[in-house]
């Protein structure tokens, strides 16, 4: 059904390996959307960007909120 492809492709992001550095993010993809029975808590307008400071030893950290049980897919904005 769609909740198995939607893990699918929330597992094959997850596991990417990122080349390229970007400086804002956008979310493209949540589970809290109304189209997958969520409560739309989560803001499809808001730029997440990047900072200089490390977090945990990786450069190019930022931080987001999640509301809990529920998974966000993020994307590089042009």
């Amino acid at each position: 059904g769609i909740y198995s492809k939607f893990l699918e492709l929330v597992l094959f992001t997850f596991l990417c390996w990122v080349l390229k550095i970007y400086s804002f993010y956008q979310v493209v993809l949540d589970s809290d959307a109304g189209l997958f029975g969520g409560f739309g808590r989560i803001h499809h307008t808001a730029e997440h960007f990047t900072s200089d400071c490390q977090h945990d030893n990786r450069p190019h950290s930022f931080s987001v909120y999640t509301p809990s049980r529920t998974c966000v897919v993020y994307a590089p904005m042009n």
